[in-house]
């Protein structure tokens, strides 16, 4: 007997069933898996995006209190190098 027989006889006694039967075991088994570990892996990439999100959105807010201040000290700096802008007159 040649190596790659005496392999396929070992293989054959080790799964009795075969190798049709043990794919056709692996494709329900698989979906199977798949069926149970969605929600899991689901919540998993809707958490990280969630963070993803936030991490965003506080960055966004930090820039937006950033350019507040500026404006805040620039207009200060302005009026006091220039004084205090005057009300336009109402018109009427």
């Amino acid at each position: 007997m040649s190596q790659l027989s005496t392999a396929s006889l070992v293989s054959t006694l080790a799964h009795p069933l075969g190798r049709t039967a043990r794919s056709a075991a692996g494709a329900v088994v698989r979906p199977a898996r798949t069926a149970v570990r969605w929600p899991v892996e689901s919540q998993q990439r809707s958490r990280r995006n969630a963070m993803l999100a936030a991490t965003d959105l506080t960055d966004r807010r930090r820039q937006t209190l950033l350019v507040e201040e500026f404006l805040a000290a620039y207009t200060d700096r302005w009026e006091a190098a220039h004084g205090a802008p005057t009300p336009l007159a109402a018109e009427g």
